[in-house]
């Protein structure tokens, strides 16, 4: 067997890729970013949330949720596991509204328009996370206007779960 050595996508990438969804969104269109590993997800959303706090979007206190992720108001969030007796379902998205520190409870507004409370335990590291970018796995049924996608492996099948979640534009990012 031959190991094959994937590239690591440059930090230039991601931030364009960043400031491209940011633009996107910016100009009124629903978007999404999606990569196919994790750590990529992740660079992702740590580049997008740095960007939000740069650009004064993101407001209020922040919480430590157990597991050590940071939230604040406007923040991008996903849903990783079910729960609420059947009100939170997985991979669902959302925007932080209101953080309540002493209690460790977050508001956030749902993409189909619903208020949703969150428990500390809820907002913990295996039931939610920083939504900016998705695995592609995740994206599965979802529609928006634009979808930015890092090539990151995955095979043809992940390529056209990817590039049929827009209505109007899809770009990926190699």
């Amino acid at each position: 067997y031959e190991l094959v050595k994937q590239a690591m996508p440059t930090k230039e990438t991601i931030e364009g890729m960043v400031k491209a969804w940011a633009y996107d969104l910016d100009a009124g269109h629903d978007s999404m970013m999606m990569a196919w590993r994790r750590t990529n997800v992740d660079a992702l959303n740590k580049t997008a949330r740095t960007l939000w706090e740069s650009e004064g979007r993101l407001s209020g206190p922040e919480i430590s949720a157990p597991g050590g992720r940071h939230y604040r108001a406007g923040d991008r969030i996903v849903t990783l596991a079910p729960g609420g007796g059947g009100q939170i379902v997985t991979s669902e998205r959302g925007t932080i509204t209101a953080v309540d520190p002493a209690d460790g409870l977050l508001q956030a507004r749902m993409d189909d328009g619903r208020l949703q409370l969150f428990s500390a335990e809820q907002a913990g590291k295996d039931r939610m996370n920083h939504g900016y970018a998705i695995t592609v796995h995740r994206s599965q049924g979802a529609t928006v206007d634009t979808a930015h996608r890092l090539e990151d492996g995955g095979g043809r099948e992940l390529a056209y779960v990817s590039m049929s979640r827009a209505r109007q534009r899809a770009t990926v990012w190699v």
